[in-house]
């Protein structure tokens, strides 16, 4: 859409069969528009892995790209009530301030469900800034990125059901985020990953099943992740968090509080270090600083607190009770133990077999 023009969506179904353009919809500064109650989708085009891409090539005469489900580059702009689903890139993606996103269901585009951004020049200066509240959605399915990727922006989250994407639930770089009332589980990577220089503040989150134990992308499994933010203020509170890797992983930021969360079923509580590990591991000395866990409650957790020692790490009144053995750890010490017993067997029947050839 153009500038001042306006183009209201509303109880509609509109699938994109063509995916040689850059997007489906693209709504620019100044336009007056509203999507409602409708459907937009992709349903051609193949849907190639980067990772592949990058290995292999786009296969001949095929468009890899795809199109994004929906560009919003207009203030004010409301999508509520509907569907997004299949693109080949990102479903939305948001140039705008105050956009509203909400009551939706947003799944199973190639990339971000959704991505929320700024304008920054070459030399990485703030053109235009942007900011949205997303709230009431269910969000998930993203095959080789982030549920919702933040850049240099503002961005209130909550209410919102965040599942099984194969990195992160959010992403957070550069952004100011208050992040609440969601359920994450099954996201891939981590479910909240906060980094260089974000601030965040989250409470009553409910955070399980973050999986993952192949240290890609040195994700961990965390329910938060949070590295290189230094000098920026974050505050994790009553938040449950189950059945993660990690609990909370802190990695070279400073200024952190995490009070009144409940963590279960933990191989490590919370970890905190001086490695800033998102691109290149680098150890930046003295950088995790201020750190105070106050009142939490660690349950069944493996591993309580994992801190390194030049770290600025203050423990206040936290409750520990039980202890949990993760069940890869149980088969480790179960496929030793059949091993030990297997070679023993084998050993004293040789032994008898040695000792009937010497009595014949």
């Amino acid at each position: 859409m153009e500038d001042n023009c306006g183009l209201y969506i509303y109880n509609s179904k509109v699938t994109a069969w063509n995916n040689n353009y850059e997007y489906n919809f693209w709504y620019l500064k100044g336009s007056r528009d509203l999507i409602q109650n409708s459907t937009i989708e992709e349903l051609s085009g193949p849907r190639i892995h980067h990772r592949e891409m990058q290995e292999t090539g786009c296969p001949e005469g095929e468009d890899c790209e795809g199109s994004e489900g929906v560009f919003i580059g207009a203030d004010n702009f409301i999508v509520r009530d509907s569907i997004i689903q299949n693109s080949n890139r990102n479903g939305l993606n948001i140039k705008a301030n105050n956009v509203s996103v909400h009551n939706n269901i947003i799944k199973n585009n190639f990339f971000e469900q959704i991505i929320v951004e700024s304008d920054l020049d070459m030399e990485g200066n703030l053109i235009y800034s942007t900011s949205a509240q997303i709230y009431n959605n269910d969000i998930f399915g993203s095959e080789d990125s982030n549920g919702i990727d933040l850049f240099y922006t503002e961005v209130e989250i909550y209410n919102n059901t965040i599942h099984y994407n194969e990195f992160n639930g959010i992403e957070a770089d550069h952004s100011n985020t208050t992040i609440y009332n969601n359920t994450f589980f099954g996201n891939e990577d981590n479910a909240i990953n906060i980094r260089d220089n974000s601030s965040l503040i989250a409470y009553n989150n409910i955070i399980y099943d973050t999986y993952n134990y192949d240290g890609k992308y040195f994700g961990t499994g965390c329910a938060f992740w949070l590295d290189y933010n230094l000098n920026n203020q974050i505050y994790i509170y009553n938040n449950y968090m189950e059945s993660n890797i990690v609990g909370v992983a802190i990695h070279s930021t400073s200024n952190v509080l995490i009070e009144n969360n409940t963590f279960i079923g933990h191989e490590t509580g919370i970890l905190a270090d001086n490695w800033h590990c998102f691109y290149e591991t680098e150890y930046i000395p003295n950088s995790t600083k201020n750190i105070t866990i106050i009142k939490n409650d660690f349950i069944n957790n493996f591993i309580i607190f994992d801190i390194q020692s030049d770290t600025d790490v203050l423990l206040i009144n936290n409750n520990i009770s039980g202890v949990y053995i993760p069940t890869r750890y149980i088969l480790l010490v179960l496929s030793i133990v059949g091993k030990v017993i297997c070679i023993s067997v084998l050993i004293a029947y040789r032994r008898k077999r040695k000792k009937k050839r010497n009595e014949v």
